[in-house]
């Protein structure tokens, strides 16, 4: 009567540990260089605009082009990643870390 409990919280335990560590070494591969990226230095920082959850209005007035402009190159980016607009993009990476020019970003839903 005792045996098949200590079996059964050792298969347990080890069922816990094995997910435990899966899910640790899929945590660390979610790491997005985007310096690496074959985009345009726009399009990097749009992407990571993107990630701060800062608008395309407001990134294209910061930055004295069109809204349609922005919009373009962000299409770019969701070409790339096979998504089709910002939200599918967000809700595809959300777990991801972002690294440009040194700087870890995390999305904004993290934040």
């Amino acid at each position: 009567m005792f045996l098949p409990f200590v079996i059964v919280t050792l298969v347990l335990g080890l069922f816990a540990v094995n997910s435990y560590t899966l899910s640790v070494g899929q945590n660390s591969e979610k790491v997005i260089h985007v310096d690496e990226l074959p985009l345009t230095d726009r399009q990097k920082e749009i992407l990571i605009q993107m990630i701060l959850g800062k608008a395309y209005k407001e990134y294209a007035l910061e930055n004295n082009v069109s809204e349609s402009v922005i919009k373009k190159d962000a299409t770019e980016v969701f070409k790339y990643y096979n998504v089709c607009n910002k939200y599918a993009f967000l809700a595809k990476f959300s777990h991801f870390t972002f690294i440009y020019k040194g700087n870890n970003y995390l999305p904004a839903t993290h934040n």
